[in-house]
């Protein structure tokens, strides 16, 4: 079915739609319909890519849990080798301060990618604001190890787990807004960078 959805016009699109939206960031609504309509054009036949963005644009607008689930659904079930999606369910489930759910997503998509380091990154989130200081900091530093270091948002994640995590025995509370501002900012960049981001295990 991934293979089949591989149009090379879903890539033009998803293009064409981010520049719209880092040129107005409050289009998210008209992102999305432009890329629903797409599917539909398609009978629901397109890469796992374009059910990925629409359920990252769930994520950064006001749409209901319903929806975001039945379209990240939708890309496990085009692609379900990819990890990424699984790591946008993490994200959703930490958004709503679900640690333990967001960490067994994460767990679950490095079950299969284990060298994934966007998924190591989600993780430390969400071990992070769960207050498990040494494993939260071996995540984040092997995300950045493995390719995470060319991101903004995770480098500013790691910074603040600096700031708190100041030594074994001198932690202190995230500051109030550390967790949206960390949600909010990597699902902003995930969008952006979904190309990168995205890794294929080989057959």
């Amino acid at each position: 079915m991934r293979d089949a959805g591989n149009a090379p016009y879903a890539n033009l699109l998803a293009e064409t739609e981010l520049k719209r939206l880092q040129k107005n960031p409050s289009s998210i609504s008209v992102v999305r319909s432009n890329l629903e309509d797409f599917v539909e054009q398609r009978n629901g036949i397109v890469p796992a890519d374009i059910y990925g963005r629409i359920a990252l644009l769930d994520l950064m607008g006001t749409t209901n849990q319903d929806s975001f689930e039945k379209d990240i659904q939708k890309a496990i079930d085009t692609d379900p080798k990819d990890p990424f999606y699984y790591i946008l369910w993490a994200l959703y489930k930490e958004s709503v301060y679900d640690h333990y759910g967001a960490e067994a997503m994460a767990d679950q998509a490095l079950r299969l990618d284990g060298r994934h380091w966007p998924t190591y990154y989600v993780r430390s989130i969400a071990k992070g604001f769960r207050n498990s200081t040494r494993k939260t900091m071996a995540d984040c530093d092997t995300a950045i190890k493995r390719g995470g270091r060319n991101y903004s948002y995770v480098l500013a994640y790691r910074a603040r787990l600096e700031r708190v995590f100041a030594g074994r025995h001198d932690y202190v509370d995230f500051e109030p807004n550390d967790h949206d501002d960390t949600i909010n900012s990597t699902i902003n960049g995930f969008y952006r960078d979904v190309a990168q981001l995205k890794r294929k295990i080989k057959k």
